[in-house]
């Protein structure tokens, strides 16, 4: 039991009387403070929200304190919604104009290679035109065996030559010709000038003899040994038999 002190109204100073409180009083006592507290902070922080939503909100103040000032927002804000959309819409187009960029650069470059290609056939078509003119039509100067084309390539390999050449027969008389063809590599080799004759360095399969009447084309390979710096290839076709011809080309290595 607890004593407490209790002053009278009248002599406050010489009448003092001790009051007993019991332990139930004192678990009441606490149990109203403690609720009190609680409802005092519970107070404090609804409070606090609704002065932070109040203020925190963007243009409710506004609205709640002066409804005119709301009533000119709203164009305002149906004016931002319109701007959002038409960028919206904006957005959307550029994305379909850039699509049809990129399938109009490809169309382009796919039209920029078909020309291509047409060109480089009608360049071919010229060739043989032109070919087939000197077979059927020759100039007065070419007559009987010609040469009309030799052409060297790299092949697969080290120091390994691909030759392509056409033989043609101009003139009136077309009778069928027959012969062979030599090669003869120029050059120098340890530092002294040297003519050799390539049929030693011709590949198995390359064909060095022919027999036509109207033109005919020859291919082969020639290997070069390593202490031989090749300058040049000549090339001379001759006709054997009754009717003999000659024709000589040569070509930078």
């Amino acid at each position: 039991m607890v004593l407490m002190a209790k002053w009278g109204v009248k002599n406050r100073l010489d009448d003092v009387v001790l009051v007993p409180i019991s332990p139930s009083t004192q678990r009441r006592r606490r149990l109203l403070a403690g609720l009190a507290g609680s409802v005092l902070c519970l107070a404090c922080l609804v409070g606090g929200g609704a002065l932070v939503w109040w203020y925190g909100v963007p243009g409710l103040s506004v609205i709640a304190g002066d409804s005119s000032e709301g009533e000119e927002d709203g164009p305002a804000r149906r004016s931002l919604h319109q701007v959002k959309q038409e960028l919206d819409q904006a957005r959307k187009d550029l994305a379909v104009y850039r699509t049809e960029a990129q399938v109009g650069e490809q169309a382009r470059e796919q039209l920029r290679q078909e020309i291509r290609a047409l060109r480089d056939q009608q360049a071919e078509l010229e060739q043989a035109v032109s070919f087939y003119k000197s077979v059927m039509s020759p100039s007065d100067e070419d007559h009987g065996l010609v040469v009309q084309k030799l052409e060297l390539s790299p092949a697969e390999g080290e120091r390994r030559v691909r030759y392509r050449l056409v033989l043609v027969q101009t003139g009136e008389n077309r009778d069928a010709l027959s012969g062979r063809v030599s090669f003869t590599l120029r050059g120098s080799r340890g530092g002294e000038a040297f003519t050799a004759d390539a049929a030693d360095y011709l590949e198995e399969h390359s064909e060095d003899r022919f027999q036509f009447r109207y033109f005919q084309e020859l291919s082969g390979i020639v290997t070069v040994p390593a202490e031989l710096q090749v300058s040049s290839l000549e090339v001379t076709a001759t006709a054997s038999g009754r009717r003999t011809a000659q024709s000589e080309q040569r070509l930078p290595w």
